[in-house]
């Protein structure tokens, strides 16, 4: 037993053989080792204890191993030496790794951080074994900062169209007409129609009759489609043919003579009404979507029957004039509106 409990290393103090002591000598000697046991005790509770049952801990490193190390318990509850998250650079194969630690692939360069004490074999191994996990993914940062860059080069070029969006707005609410009949200054926003096509004021102008568009620098094109479709072109469900779709300054193709309103071919048709038509919709356009169509019937000899399900504006079908009747239909998303837009009697 240590000093530090109870010590009977004096000989004088020690029974000798062959002696009578006093029974309070004895008592005194009893006193002294049961002082020296409560002391174990008290040092025992205030010591790190295993539960009872469990088998002997024992670090078997050595001072080497030891130093610059913590101790701790590892995923199995096992002493363990232990680093607190020490970096150990580039990982490298046949080296000795503690608890905690973290490291670097120098392939990837991903980080990894240790799970269990190993000797390290190969990175996928040691993973596959539970002694190391991933701990932050390169290519998974890298993906993170290109959608990012994208993103905000996305939200750039959004900004931009919207800016270039509001410009056009300002100069389309001040559409002052045919540049030809302008005279004078001319301060933006503005825009104007030449030569077939729209154009938007880029600089104030001094003398508006001095810059042409289309030839001085002053003003850029707001014409939206040029060309023409080569194949069908399909908007929101509804198919446009080469022969329906015409690019350029016309926006709506037209149809003569037929009962049958193809909405995907034109929105625009001249009906002659010198005979009896039953007029039917095809390829209408779907809930939450919008269009306006115009029908002009020419004559009044015949009767018109219209597709069922349209509000007119009067309360009923409109009557025919004599020489002829424009008739606007609005599809809102949900109802059929009609009402008449124009006409002429002989």
């Amino acid at each position: 037993m240590a000093d530090r409990y109870y010590s009977n290393a004096d000989e004088g103090q020690r029974f000798q053989p062959g002696t009578t002591v006093e029974a309070g000598a004895v008592d005194q000697k009893f006193d002294e080792v049961t002082a020296g046991f409560q002391q174990v005790a008290i040092d025992t509770d205030r010591s790190l204890k295993l539960p009872a049952g469990e088998g002997p801990q024992e670090l078997d490193a050595t001072a080497l191993q030891r130093r610059n190390r913590a101790v701790g318990f590892d995923a199995e509850g096992n002493l363990v030496l232990m680093a607190g998250f020490g970096w150990r650079g580039d990982w490298a194969t046949a080296t000795d790794y503690a608890l905690n630690e973290v490291f670097r692939d120098p392939a990837s360069k991903n980080l990894y951080v240790v799970l269990k004490a190993h000797t390290s074999a190969t990175i996928a191994s040691d993973l596959t074994a539970g002694n190391i996990e991933l701990a932050i993914s390169v290519a998974e940062i890298e993906a993170a900062k290109v959608a990012a860059i994208e993103a905000a080069g996305n939200a750039a070029a959004s900004e931009e169209g919207a800016a270039e969006s509001e410009a056009s707005a300002r100069a389309a609410a001040s559409f002052k007409g045919l540049w030809s009949s302008l005279t004078g200054a001319l301060a933006k926003p503005a825009s104007v129609k030449h030569s077939g096509e729209y154009w938007e004021l880029l600089n104030d102008l001094p003398d508006v009759a001095a810059s042409e568009p289309g030839v001085s620098g002053d003003w850029t094109s707001k014409t939206v489609l040029t060309g023409s479709a080569t194949g069908p072109i399909d908007m929101a469900g509804h198919p446009l043919t080469a022969a329906a779709f015409s690019a350029g300054r016309y926006d709506l193709a037209s149809a003569v003579g037929t009962d049958t309103l193809d909405l995907a071919q034109q929105q625009v048709f001249r009906i002659d009404a010198s005979v009896n038509r039953t007029l039917a919709f095809a390829n209408a356009p779907g809930a939450n979507r919008a269009m306006v169509i115009v029908v002009r019937l020419v004559g009044s000899a015949g009767a018109v029957t219209w597709p069922a399900g349209i509000a007119w504006s009067e309360g009923t079908a409109p009557e025919l004039r004599t020489s002829w009747t424009a008739v606007t239909l609005l599809w809102d998303g949900i109802d059929w509106r009609g009402f008449v837009s124009g006409g002429e009697d002989l």
